[in-house]
């Protein structure tokens, strides 16, 4: 919770989690003091009244209150990843990674090249209580984008929170999700999955071997590595000592398809 706050800013704060501290406070001093106005509130609680003024006479909320409350009414601020909406996050954060990105808006968008692409997609959204929406059609080779909506801004801010990225990365400044260093093997084996659908080029002139290539750091790639070689019963199923990776043998099979996250 408290990352997801810190993607927010206030021109009065240094510290988002502070404004929702005061405006929790001024909340509850105006429920048991109704007839009071900004001036005797912020007399009473000792923060200056230009900064209060809004929430108290206008009915105003901070914006990270507001993107918190968002994400909470979603279930999106993950504690654990036994519910199919922290699954379907996973799913979406390596969707994102490996073919999407999160602009200077916070609005994330997502690729697909194919239709069953689309139809997972859309799935895993569905989970995450989203819909998705096209925002660039299929035209000369160019793969189809999508954004999800509602509330697509907090959403993008809650992957943020596990990916890191935002913007415009160069191939450096993009590091490999750490949150998988502390997930369940399940949650590591659907983020791969997705991963290796997006990024993967089956080589039939090789029984079928997909590789994997990444505009990404060297860092980037022994994390991808090490993190395909823990999901797959034998580690040296995928290859490469560069980019790129080579997923081979029985790996093959582990890795082929997307994962199913939904429960009965």
């Amino acid at each position: 919770m408290h990352k997801f706050i810190q993607t927010y800013s206030h021109p009065s704060y240094d510290d988002p989690s502070d404004v929702i501290r005061d405006y929790k406070k001024v909340q509850n001093y105006a429920a048991a003091n109704p007839q009071q106005g900004s001036y005797a509130v912020s007399k009473a609680l000792n923060l200056p009244r230009g900064r209060i003024r809004s929430w108290v006479d206008d009915d105003g909320m901070p914006d990270c209150y507001r993107g918190l409350q968002t994400a909470l009414s979603h279930n999106w601020i993950v504690e654990e990843w036994d519910d199919e909406t922290a699954r379907a996050l996973n799913c979406l954060a390596a969707w994102m990674l490996s073919s999407g990105g999160i602009n200077d808006n916070w609005v994330p968008t997502f690729v697909t090249d194919s239709e069953a692409a689309y139809r997972t997609l859309r799935g895993y959204a569905s989970l995450a209580d989203l819909r998705i929406e096209r925002t660039r059609e299929p035209e000369d080779e160019r793969p189809s984008e999508w954004r999800p909506k509602p509330d697509a801004s907090v959403l993008g801010r809650v992957l943020y929170t596990l990916l890191g990225v935002k913007g415009y990365k160069s191939r450096d400044e993009v590091s490999f999700p750490t949150y998988l260093d502390e997930a369940p093997e399940h949650i590591v084996l659907a983020f791969a999955r997705v991963y290796v659908q997006q990024r993967g080029t089956p080589r039939e002139d090789r029984n079928g071997e997909i590789q994997l290539m990444a505009d990404r750091s060297d860092g980037f790639w022994r994390a991808l590595k090490r993190t395909l070689q823990q999901v797959v019963e034998n580690p040296d199923d995928i290859r490469g000592d560069a980019w790129p990776l080579r997923v081979r043998g029985d790996a093959i099979e582990t890795l082929r398809q997307y994962p199913e996250i939904a429960t009965e």
